[in-house]
């Protein structure tokens, strides 16, 4: 999860960004508005609505993001330091921000996926891997999920609009999309009192082609503790493969880009959407230079249990107009159908819209040794996260559109040779180590081919055959030229 600091870009990025915030966000209609270098020093207190109070000067980004949390669908103050133009002194300025609320594309609802995630230890563990529940490509998918609010009323969200299990008359049925149903989870925990359970029961599948109940009709329902601390966790789905999370529940599933249910009525009706269309594509819009048009951007391949990111993706970007390729039951060709997202007021934000600066911390080494030894570090990290990244690619969690050749390092070495001589030295540094861990690759005609020529040979006591070699190089070759075109198609598809 990226780590933020509570301060906006500084004035040099001006040019490449018109305001330091989501182009239709509530940062955006904050009076007066952010400026461009504005560090956030206090916010509403959400003990006390109608006082600001000061960050702590420990972790202040950690508090900013309780009172977001905490405040979501209301209005809130802050005040900011403002470096004034061609003056030294700095300002504090008093910012009204209005509320925040989620954009979501109007009467499109989507298709619950797979569970594909436990966090261990947590409840969901434990108990789900007791009853011999899966979390993989074999998982399992919630089916409806029950709580009891403060009042003693209980509530059963279901997760299919053609669910229609009889129940008891004191229980209210709610239909709820996959991606608001964490929402509706959280606000139910903050408002319930004693002991909060979440009953569950779930789909299996059966041999990936039926889904059969599970557990069998008559049997109890599984019960889950809710852990409220996870109540703050800025989890989501940041990545395309990247599930959709229930922090509170320790676990986390995909969203199938197959339309659940269209209402009656709605923006996508009107566009021809209908239950178990498939949304094999994406594309939204994007910023045309520095002014207020847009242009449409790249198409975005979506595989069948990818929607949390596309979603997620509403609420960052600066424009809410997306361009869906949809393939249709019976239809030869896919069509195209253009939605504008809306704010739904019922589903509060807690994210304002703004863009913030990552946090950096500087480490200086206290003499030749610990540069070493921390050098040493750093490397060790990066070569673990490069293997990750890699086995993360092999397994599909991790786009293969993340990769870059010779033209993207060239594009991010001019880059940053233009801002200073340690960055530019740094990069070179990450440049080796990836070149070193490709390198050692178990593939013959690298050096880690030949590495497992030697093992080869240690084991078996004699080199293995010529005709061996010579054939294991030419696949090797193969595989080494085919991996060349195929980042320069990618750098190429990226620049066009």
């Amino acid at each position: 999860m990226p780590i933020f600091e509570p301060k906006l870009p500084p004035k040099s990025v001006r040019k490449a960004m018109r305001i330091p915030a989501v182009r239709e966000s509530a940062a955006a209609r904050a009076q007066p508005p952010f400026d461009f270098g504005d560090k956030i020093i206090a916010a509403t207190d959400p003990a006390n609505p109608a006082q600001v109070t000061p960050l702590p000067a420990d972790h202040p980004m950690n508090e900013l993001q309780r009172r977001f949390n905490l405040l979501a669908g209301k209005p809130m103050v802050m005040q900011v330091a403002r470096q004034e133009e061609q003056a030294e002194t700095v300002t504090p300025v008093t910012i009204k921000v209005p509320p925040a609320f989620h954009y979501a594309l109007p009467g499109l609802r989507m298709q619950m996926g797979l569970i594909t995630a436990l966090r261990e230890g947590s409840a969901a563990a434990k108990v789900l891997k007791a009853r011999d529940l899966k979390a993989n490509e074999d998982g399992d998918i919630l089916k409806w999920l029950e709580v009891t609010d403060a009042a003693g009323h209980k509530i059963r969200y279901v997760t299919s609009p053609t669910e229609t299990e009889v129940v008891a008359p004191d229980i209210n049925k709610v239909y709820v999309d996959p991606m608001r149903l964490p929402y509706e989870l959280e606000k139910w925990a903050a408002e319930a009192k004693g002991e909060k359970i979440v009953r569950i029961t779930v789909l299996r599948q059966v041999e990936h082609k039926a889904r059969g109940q599970f557990p069998p009709q008559g049997s109890a329902p599984i019960e889950l503790r809710w852990d409220d601390r996870w109540a703050l966790n800025r989890e989501a789905p940041y990545m395309l493969r990247s599930p959709q999370s229930i922090p509170g529940l320790g676990l986390a599933y995909q969203v199938d880009t197959l339309v659940a249910d269209v209402a009656k009525g709605s923006a996508a009706e009107a566009a021809g959407l209908k239950p178990n269309d498939r949304i094999k594509a994406i594309r939204f819009q994007e910023p045309k230079g520095d002014s207020d048009e847009s242009v449409s951007g790249k198409w975005r391949n979506l595989e069948s249990d990818q929607w949390a990111n596309p979603a997620y993706r509403l609420q960052i970007l600066d424009y809410k107009e997306v361009t869906l390729k949809v393939e249709s039951q019976g239809a030869k060709e896919p069509h195209l159908v253009h939605l504008f997202a809306e704010e739904d007021r019922s589903w509060p934000l807690a994210d304002r819209g703004l863009v913030l600066m990552p946090a950096s911390e500087l480490q200086k080494a206290e003499g030749i040794g610990n540069a070493v030894y921390l050098g040493m570090q750093r490397t060790v990290r990066s070569i673990i996260t490069i293997y990750l990244n890699l086995k993360a690619m092999i397994m599909g969690r991790v786009s293969v559109d993340s990769m870059g050749g010779p033209i993207l390092i060239a594009t991010v070495a001019y880059d940053i040779a233009s801002e200073n001589v340690y960055s530019l030295i740094f990069f070179l540094g990450m440049i080796s180590i990836n070149l070193a861990v490709i390198n050692f690759l178990p593939i013959p005609v690298l050096d880690g081919g030949h590495m497992v020529f030697l093992i080869w040979e240690k084991i078996r006591g004699v080199p293995a055959s010529q005709t061996v070699q010579v054939a294991a190089t030419y696949v090797g070759l193969l595989v080494i030229l085919a991996l060349m075109v195929f980042t320069f198609w990618i750098d190429i598809t990226r620049l066009f």
